[in-house]
């Protein structure tokens, strides 16, 4: 069980609330590295997913990720490193 004193990753608490307003299953993205937020905005383009981001100062480990139960995606991009 992740930590509830962790915070939410970039878009985490929109996350929570969408699948009460919406019809699970969609899938959800992580963006990593440098490039995440310009992926992230490009990936929720698409009404159907939801993108989170891990900002590439930081690492997974610092964030609670909401994703238990949920079909998920890691766009990693080669080159644009993680904190690990």
């Amino acid at each position: 069980m992740p930590d509830q004193r962790l915070p939410l990753p970039p878009f985490g608490r929109e996350l929570i609330v969408r699948p009460q307003s919406a019809s699970p299953p969609w899938p959800s993205v992580i963006c990593f590295g440098r490039d995440a937020w310009q992926s992230a905005r490009q990936w929720q383009g698409n009404p159907t997913v939801w993108a989170l981001i891990c900002p590439s100062n930081s690492a997974p480990i610092q964030y609670r990720w909401p994703v238990l139960g949920l079909m998920l995606i890691v766009d990693w991009q080669p080159g644009s490193g993680c904190r690990s």
